[in-house]
C-alpha cells in the first residue's frame, strides 16, 4: 500500500512550516536578548556617566570650596590684623575676591555651604566696618569667627569629611595673628 501523494505533501508543508516557526520563534528571542543587552550596556553606560558627572562635581565643589575659604582667610586675617592695629586700613581687594568667589560657590555648593559662606563674608566685612578697639568691634569679630567655624562645619558636612574636634566646645578660637584652631 502506497502513502496518498497529499499526506506526503501534507507532512512536508507540516517540516517546512514548523522549521519556520522555529525560525521566527528563535529570531523573536534573539531580538529580545539583544534588545535587553543594548538596553543594559545603555544603562550602565548611563550610570558611568552619572559617577563620573558625580565625581567631576565633587572635585569642582572641593575646589571652590578651598578657593573660597583661603580667601576669606586672607580678608578675616587682615581685618583682624587691622584690629590689633598692625595695619591701618584694609584694602577692598580682598573682599572683592571672596565676593567674587561666593558666587561660585553658589553654583557649585549646596544651599547651607551658601547660607554660612555668605553668613561668614558679611561678618567679615561688617568687621572691617568696625571701629577698632570697641566693645561692638570685637563682638562683631567674635561672630565672624562663630560664622567661620560654622562654614566649616557646612563644608565638611558637604564633602562628608570628619567633623570639628569636640575640645573647643564648636566654636573657632582665635589664635595669634589672624589663626583660628579649627582642628
Amino acid at each position: 500500500m502506497q502513502t496518498p501523494f497529499w499526506i506526503t505533501l501534507a507532512v512536508a508543508a507540516i517540516g517546512v512550516i514548523g522549521t519556520l516557526a522555529g525560525v521566527i520563534v528563535t529570531q523573536h528571542q534573539s531580538n529580545a536578548r539583544e534588545r535587553w543587552s543594548f538596553e543594559r550596556g545603555r544603562e550602565q553606560e548611563r550610570e558611568r556617566w552619572l559617577r563620573d558627572d558625580a565625581a567631576r562635581t565633587f572635585e569642582r565643589r572641593r575646589g571652590v570650596y578651598e578657593d573660597f575659604y583661603g580667601a576669606l582667610m586672607i580678608y578675616g586675617n587682615l581685618v583682624e590684623q587691622r584690629s590689633r592695629g598692625m595695619i591701618s586700613k584694609v584694602s577692598n581687594e580682598p573682599f572683592s575676591d571672596v565676593y567674587r568667589i561666593s558666587y561660585i560657590v553658589q553654583l557649585y555648593g549646596t544651599s547651607q555651604v551658601f547660607d554660612a559662606a555668605r553668613s561668614a563674608l558679611e561678618s567679615a566685612g561688617k568687621w572691617s566696618l568696625e571701629q577698632v578697639g570697641t566693645d561692638q568691634e570685637k563682638a562683631v569679630g567674635q561672630e565672624y569667627f562663630s560664622r567661620r567655624a560654622e562654614l566649616v562645619d557646612a563644608i565638611k558636612n558637604d564633602l562628608h569629611l570628619p567633623a570639628r574636634k569636640a575640645g573647643n566646645g564648636g566654636e573657632a578660637l582665635p589664635g595669634p595673628a589672624g589663626t583660628a584652631d579649627l582642628d
